[in-house]
């Protein structure tokens, strides 16, 4: 849609640009179209790229620029060439021709990936700002007249959304086992084992900051964070399995006790999130303002049919065999 939008507004410049025909005119033109093709093409999925891949690449005009040529030219014909001649076994040379245009549009690649600021990482952006940079685009695109410049505030707004909307300052992983604290340059980070590695590789992307362990009292057991005009009592590791519970110094002044081990009301008339609270309501995220905002996978996604049941971890809901 973004092509057809483009070319069709731009149609009468491009056949000015080709004139009468001459060659160096033709050669224009073409070089004016793949550029404009790769721009076009690059900037209409530039958000869904920054909302699903957390990433901005500046460069990929340029990238595509050499690259769309030389598949359009010389890998795909040849790969072609290769299917037709696979039923009389001829098809090596064709494959390895094939390869080298591949060798080439990846060195090229890696080559523009070593740019300056080649990738840069950018935040989550909500559903409802990717929705107002799909909706933006839809006008811009099938509108006629000035009035089709009207779509841009959507899209403006939509990719502002990546700022804009608030991001959790604790996240706490669906087993306790990853705890984080998020300060404005860095990810403060628990003790975790490999098994949440990935959980915290979506943390980074979406928050798009470095990470960085926390304090070490932290790390040894219980320790205070301050968030905003809140503070929060974390147990990231406890060897205890909660039987050590926090002293009455500890809980002073706390608004929420956060641990990977039972709770057991270490800290009356406190609210907390702890092992048993993950295995009933799944991850937790907490945001600070004036006060402490809980949310917890469940309270997001609701009581609904196709929410797991508490406890559920994938198996089926089926009886074993008598051999098991």
């Amino acid at each position: 849609m973004g092509l057809i939008a483009g070319y069709g507004a731009l149609r009468e410049p491009l056949m000015r640009l080709r004139g009468e025909g001459q060659w160096y005119r033709v050669a224009a033109s073409y070089g004016a179209a793949l550029t404009l093709t790769s721009l076009l093409a690059g900037l209409a999925t530039l958000p869904v790229s920054m909302a699903h891949f957390g990433a901005f690449q500046p460069w990929f005009v340029l990238a595509n620029l050499a690259a769309v040529p030389l598949a359009a030219v010389w890998i795909m014909p040849v790969g072609l060439l290769a299917l037709v001649a696979m039923p009389f076994h001829a098809e090596a040379p064709f494959l390895k021709l094939m390869g080298v245009g591949i060798r080439i549009v990846q060195a090229l690649a890696e080559r523009v990936a070593a740019f300056p600021m080649a990738h840069q990482s950018v935040p989550a952006m909500p559903g409802w700002g990717l929705l107002l940079v799909m909706l933006g685009l839809c006008f811009l695109c099938l509108w006629k007249g000035r009035i089709a410049l009207a779509g841009l505030l959507p899209v403006v707004i939509g990719v502002a959304s990546i700022w804009l909307a608030p991001k959790p300052d604790i996240f706490v992983s669906a087993d306790a086992g990853l705890m984080a604290v998020r300060r404005p340059d860095v990810l403060l980070v628990g003790p975790h084992s490999g098994l949440e590695r990935r959980t915290l590789e979506d943390w980074k992307q979406a928050l798009a900051l470095p990470v960085a362990p926390l304090p070490p009292d932290c790390l040894a057991g219980l320790c205070r964070i301050s968030i905003g005009a809140q503070t929060v009592l974390l147990r990231p590791h406890d060897l205890s399995d909660g039987a050590h519970l926090p002293t009455a110094q500890q809980c002073d002044g706390v608004s929420l006790f956060i641990s990977a081990s039972p709770a057991r009301k270490g800290c009356a008339d406190v609210p907390f999130i702890d092992r048993f609270s993950v295995w009933r309501d799944g991850a937790y995220a907490v945001f600070a303002g004036h006060s402490l905002t809980i949310v917890s996978d469940r309270s997001w996604r609701g009581n609904r049919l196709w929410v797991p049941p508490v406890g559920w971890h994938g198996m089926p809901n089926l009886p074993l065999a008598q051999s098991e």
